[in-house]
């Protein structure tokens, strides 16, 4: 019989939904994130496949207090198996575990090996699949971010964190629209655009000159900018000053890259964690106090939404871009 949870609620299994986790920098706790959040969506009844897309660096298995996992994501790339075959059970219920690699040289996989990926991602069962990023702005990173249906960026209060995630963020923007364009002559208006426009921070500004060129265009990238999806988790807070920070930085993305991205968990700095990193076994295994209580909050916003109505009016307009769940700074 099914456990229950006090946090059980009804979920949309059909399309199952696609969800990023990253932030730009390692080091931040994205893994930790990743492991955790997992956890706490199947613990609302959903089924979870966590993948290690940290490639070349891979160590949520770790976390998960796995050594050394059977099969992988690199039997996938070397075409052994299936990408659904390389799936790993967890000790938590509910979650299995895409292994990651850190053979040399993955960390440059192909393009035909990427896409090749991405669409055995897209055909994987399960409820939720949840993407664990590497750091940095390669094409192969931004690629896995555009795949999402939902992106949760983290982030600490520290300013190396803070840059490398708006960076990250910034990128997957800009990624994300260039991938928008369908044909070769919108590729042409909207390089022509970039190229026009100095102050590419703001993308306000790129969707004015777009829409001079081509208002057909403009009105699609401004429909995926309002439903991006996005929100920030700020990781290793300790006080009032840190939520302030984090606060800054949500509303910094607001207004310079054009995309809703609420704060949706504040997680303290905590002995618990770095416990439980130590031990190897998540910490919501074991309760995890207020940082599960976050997780939790977290994981309910993220199965909130439509996301098959999320991915039409991506391309199509509708409904607002914000998750419709209540956020931890609405004014964020």
């Amino acid at each position: 019989m099914r456990p229950t949870h006090p946090f059980t609620m009804t979920i949309q299994r059909n399309p199952g939904r696609l969800i990023a986790v990253g932030g730009g920098k390692g080091g931040v706790g994205k893994s930790v994130v990743s492991s955790n959040l997992a956890i706490a969506i199947a613990a609302l009844g959903a089924k979870v496949t966590v993948i290690d897309l940290d490639l070349g660096a891979a160590n949520l298995h770790t976390l998960f207090g796995i050594a050394r996992p059977e099969v992988g994501l690199q039997d996938f790339l070397d075409r052994e198996v299936e990408l659904a075959e390389t799936t790993t059970r967890t000790s938590a219920y509910g979650v299995s575990l895409i292994a990651g690699s850190s053979q040399v040289g993955v960390a440059n996989i192909s393009h035909k090996q990427k896409q090749r990926l991405m669409s055995h991602i897209r055909q994987l069962p399960g409820d939720v699949i949840l993407l664990d990023l590497g750091a940095g702005t390669t094409f192969n990173t931004l690629d896995f971010v555009d795949l999402a249906d939902l992106r949760v960026v983290v982030m600490t209060p520290q300013m190396t964190s803070l840059q490398n995630a708006y960076s990250f963020l910034k990128a997957a923007v800009h990624r994300s629209v260039q991938l928008a364009a369908d044909t070769g002559e919108e590729r042409e208006v909207l390089a022509t655009a970039v190229a026009q426009v100095k102050d590419t921070q703001r993308m306000g500004t790129l969707m004015a000159a777009l829409a001079a060129r081509s208002p057909v265009l403009a009105r699609r990238c401004e429909s995926l900018l309002a439903h991006y999806g996005t929100v920030v988790v700020g990781n290793q807070v300790r006080d009032d000053r840190d939520v302030q920070i984090i606060g800054n930085m949500a509303r910094m993305i607001r207004d310079f890259l054009q995309i809703p991205a609420p704060i949706q968990a504040l997680i303290r700095d905590s002995a618990v964690i770095r416990d439980s990193v130590n031990a190897r076994r998540p910490m919501l295994l074991e309760g995890g106090g207020a940082a599960a209580t976050e997780l939790r909050r977290l994981a309910q916003a993220l199965l909130a939404p439509d996301v098959a109505r999320l991915r039409h009016d991506r391309r199509h307009g509708g409904m607002t871009g914000t998750l419709d769940v209540p956020s931890m700074l609405a004014t964020a």
